[in-house]
């Protein structure tokens, strides 16, 4: 069967291809935290410290 642009029924997915909301989407919120705790630590927001007990977590979450 062709494909058609206009068949808006529910495909399965494919166990071939990975879903594009894969767990990278979580751990890519997590990478964005560490970004932006090592930029306040960088800009004097946040002392050594509090920002290694903050990266510890993510590690932590990110199961490092």
């Amino acid at each position: 069967m062709p494909f058609d642009p206009l068949d808006y029924r529910r495909r399965e997915p494919s166990p071939d291809r990975p879903s594009p909301t894969a767990p990278t989407t979580r751990h890519g919120g997590l990478v964005l935290a560490g970004l932006i705790i090592v930029a306040m630590l960088l800009t004097g927001l946040i002392e050594f410290p509090y920002a290694l007990n903050g990266i510890g977590q993510l590690a932590d979450a990110l199961g490092l």
